[in-house]
């Protein structure tokens, strides 16, 4: 006879892909409070598990990680998909936010 089922924890890492973008930002002035520098519309548009490549597959030694989406074939217009991933973002809420301000800064410079 089988034993019984056993649960047990597995922690990995997964990357997401966002979505979003910050309103223009305009500084304060003597007469006018600071405006913009907000992000709207902040999404998930993918994410993936992240696992190391074998070392035969690497081109060059910075190429070691690869991400394999798991949303691929996945309807993620379907409410409850977007629940999934609204609940997700909004584990990491501050950091996504960091992350696509971090990222037009850079495509401003």
């Amino acid at each position: 006879m089988p034993s019984p089922a056993r649960t047990t924890t597995l922690a990995f890492e997964i990357e997401l892909e966002l979505e979003g973008h910050v309103t223009p930002y305009r500084p304060a002035t003597y007469w006018d409070p600071a405006e913009g520098g907000e992000v709207e519309d902040l999404a998930i548009a993918d994410a993936g598990v992240i696992t190391a490549k074998p070392l035969a597959e690497r081109k060059h030694r910075d190429d070691r990680w690869v991400t394999t989406s798991f949303l691929s074939g996945v309807d993620t217009s379907n409410p409850e998909v977007q629940k999934l991933l609204n609940n997700l973002l909004n584990l990491v809420w501050d950091q996504a936010e960091q992350a696509v301000v971090e990222a037009d800064v850079a495509r401003a410079a």
